[in-house]
């Protein structure tokens, strides 16, 4: 908490559990000569036990006062107890009394995410929840009109790396969206935050989800070009549109 504070990060929304140690990440890298580094593995000491008690209590308390204040909710789940199904009910029940739209990151357990408004997952979660696996567009977008009934979802998205995404609203048609500018990978550390980022603040401006899609993979082409976990620019995503006009 003092690092954040040290580096002005705003922490009124952070719950401290002294029982929990801070998740550590140690990412490996191979370099050399004229070489870009490239991480080749990566170390996690965390603890994965849900919260309960007292802190998921202030974590629900923090969101119910929040969430009115804010134009989206956005649920990133790196499985490390927190985001539990009674802080995700807490949430969405707040969400729903305010009109403010929920989005998913899920990272693996898609059914616990039943009724957000948008939901992200890549190629390999959609699989893993439906059993099968995706090969061609037609079973992309027969699996997108499942998982969209299926979670009760306005909008499912598949990542699919450097293929780009396959994304369906409700009610709506299944379209692909590729990637416009292919380029090197030096790191992917990010590149998923980046996409799930976009297309929520993509959906709170009404962007249409077309358009959204096409953003979103522009945003994680630049990322995928930095070394760690890095951020985006409004500046650098310019410039990455201004190629599609090239």
């Amino acid at each position: 908490m003092e690092e954040l504070i040290l580096r002005k990060v705003d922490v009124s929304g952070c719950v401290v559990d002294p029982g929990r140690p801070t998740t550590n990440k140690l990412r490996i890298l191979a370099e050399g000569d004229h070489i870009f580094p490239q991480q080749v593995a990566r170390i996690d000491r965390a603890d994965r036990s849900p919260i309960s008690g007292e802190v998921e209590k202030q974590a629900i308390r923090y969101l119910q006062e929040i969430i009115p204040q804010v134009d989206a909710v956005l649920f990133s789940d790196y499985k490390c107890g927190v985001v539990q199904p009674q802080v995700i009910r807490a949430a969405q029940e707040a969400a729903r009394l305010s009109n403010v739209p929920t989005v998913v990151d899920s990272q693996g357990d898609l059914s616990k995410f039943q009724g957000c408004s948008l939901i992200k997952c890549n190629q390999q979660e959609a699989e893993a929840y439906l059993g099968r696996e995706l090969q061609t567009e037609a079973d992309f977008a027969e699996a997108l009109n499942q998982l969209c009934g299926d979670l009760e979802a306005q909008v499912v998205v598949i990542t699919r790396g450097a293929d780009g995404m396959s994304a369906i609203e409700a009610g709506g048609d299944y379209f692909y969206a590729p990637v416009a500018t292919p380029s090197e990978v030096f790191d992917v550390t990010g590149a998923g935050d980046t996409v799930i980022a976009v297309l929520t603040l993509a959906l709170v401006t009404g962007v249409p989800l077309l358009d959204a899609a096409h953003l979103a993979n522009c945003a994680g082409q630049v990322v995928i070009r930095k070394l760690g976990n890095a951020t985006i620019s409004r500046q650098e995503l310019e410039e990455e549109l201004g190629k599609l006009k090239g």
